[in-house]
């Protein structure tokens, strides 16, 4: 498989992602509004706030995802000898995308990590080349590639 169908899956992905947030969004608005001179019960005003606290969470996330798949866009076209942000890499295990954050996929067999450069395995990556290995966690592993 090469770095463009990786790409193109990971967006799909992330597309997935983005329209279930959404819709969990548009719950979490549904939910937290209520018509203020119908309600007389103390609790459903805590639902209420509980619901707005939700809805900025996913509003978060959102946030997130939309900035990730714009960022996967960026990566598109290039390619790399070493490991920085963009970089796919193949490894003996896994496959991992440097520069962005994104739920797990299988790829080729193998499970696909996004790695956000605010995290530690990015830095353990970061500047490593083909035939080099590494110890993320309780795991070894070997790159295979970078794409």
């Amino acid at each position: 498989m090469n770095k463009e169908e990786v790409l193109q899956a990971i967006s799909k992905h992330m597309e997935s992602n983005i329209k279930d947030l959404n819709q969990s969004l548009a719950d979490y608005e549904d939910a937290s509004n209520l018509d203020e001179s119908d309600t007389i019960d103390p609790e459903d005003f805590s639902q209420q706030s509980e619901g707005k606290e939700m809805q900025y969470q996913v509003k978060s996330q959102l946030d997130r995802a939309h900035s990730g798949l714009s960022q996967l866009k960026e990566f598109s076209g290039k390619s790399y000898t070493v490991a920085k942000s963009g970089a796919l890499i193949e490894t003996d295990k896994n496959w991992f995308l440097l520069g962005i954050s994104f739920p797990a996929l299988k790829v080729d067999g193998k499970e696909l990590l996004g790695i956000s450069p605010e995290s530690p395995a990015f830095n353990v990556l970061n500047g490593k080349s083909k035939g080099e290995s590494f110890t993320l966690g309780k795991n070894n592993y070997t790159i295979l590639n970078i794409l």
